[in-house]
């Protein structure tokens, strides 16, 4: 049984434009979704911690917590914000932005950033998993 469901936009736009080398702006990369979602099923453990947490602090805890992130040319996670939080859980949020800045990602190429928005889904059907 899945205990939480998630689905994702990688936003992945090439800007355009020129810039002298001291101005220069990493450019927008594709990175690949599955490789995202598997970066996150490797890393559901702490995310289901967080999920716990939140279940302890209300027991009907259900809804969407929608995170953005950029991902650096060395893999590593940047700019993670709550986009959008519908589990009236402030501190689930938060706990889940915590654990997403411990994942490693697969690296965009160098010199570029890959920028993610990833919903991750609580419902009613992983509260029930989590009570067996």
């Amino acid at each position: 049984m899945k205990l939480f469901s998630f689905l994702f936009v990688i936003t992945s736009l090439a800007t355009a434009g020129c810039a002298t080398p001291a101005t220069l702006q990493p450019t927008e990369a594709r990175i690949d979704k599955e490789a995202i979602r598997r970066k996150i099923r490797e890393n559901r453990k702490a995310f289901h911690g967080c999920y716990d947490e939140a279940l302890e602090r209300n027991p009907t805890t259900k809804g969407k917590i929608e995170l953005a992130w950029e991902i650096g040319d060395d893999g590593k996670t940047s700019r993670i914000e709550t986009k959008y939080n519908s589990t009236g859980d402030e501190d689930f949020g938060k706990c889940m932005a915590k654990s997403l800045e411990k994942v490693k990602f697969e690296a965009p190429p160098k010199g570029q950033i890959a920028k993610v928005i990833f919903p991750f889904i609580f419902t009613d059907e992983a509260r029930e998993t989590k009570k067996k």
